[in-house]
């Protein structure tokens, strides 16, 4: 009887193991560069530099820096939503977006054509795989991405982003439209490990919570 007993004690214990990893927590801190050949020289000091991301246990929240404020967001992995922070010339706005607004906002974008290569590059530490990403039309931009699944990451954590959100694992380097013909590149300079507290996925205070429209009208938009 005690050979049983030993065998479900051990199962139990790894079952028990198993439940028990999580997900990869902590900070990851970008640079940014800028494809910006006929920008303006005083317009280039206003773009941001870096970026951070921090990835709690359901949420994560990104934020850049710029000489004219922040901005970010904080995404709910568990409900799909997404809060955009705006602090631009000490005017704090918080935007939220449901389920159904980014889905819509996805779907507007058309289908994305993913292709996983078998290319990889060491960035910030961790192997990534290449990933090219296209619309279905043939003027569509082509972006790359670099992600690792060395850092084990929930399924919808780039479910904010209607290019990327395929991919499951975390992206280390990755191409965006900036506007203008411009292209910015975010590329992970430091990974860390740590605990995030609950409330840095807060609302900051004194953020006043609007819609795009009235934003942009507030700011002259």
């Amino acid at each position: 009887m005690k050979k049983p007993i030993a065998l479900l004690m051990m199962l139990l214990l790894v079952a028990g193991t198993a439940m028990s990893q999580k997900h990869f927590t902590g900070k990851i801190t970008f640079k940014i560069d800028f494809d910006m050949k006929d920008l303006p020289e005083e317009a280039r000091g206003m773009l941001p530099k870096t970026m951070t991301m921090l990835i709690g246990e359901d949420k994560v929240k990104t934020e850049m820096f710029t000489q004219m404020g922040t901005q970010g967001s904080i995404a709910d992995l568990s409900k799909n939503v997404q809060i955009s922070l705006i602090n631009m010339m000490g005017q704090k706005y918080a935007i939220r977006q449901s389920a159904e607004e980014i889905a819509q906002e996805a779907a507007s974008e058309g289908e994305m054509n993913v292709t996983i290569t078998d290319e990889t590059m060491e960035i910030a530490g961790y192997t990534c795989k290449k990933a090219i990403v296209k619309g279905s039309k043939e003027s569509d931009p082509v972006f790359t991405a670099w992600f690792t699944e060395e850092l084990e990451a929930p399924a919808n954590l780039n479910f904010t982003n209607p290019y990327f959100k395929q991919i499951n694992g975390v992206l280390l380097k990755y191409d965006l439209a900036a506007g203008q013909g411009m292209t910015m590149t975010m590329t992970a300079i430091e990974v860390e490990k740590m605990k995030v507290k609950d409330k840095e996925f807060e609302i900051p205070e004194g953020y006043q919570e609007t819609t795009q429209e009235e934003m942009m009208r507030n700011l002259g938009g």
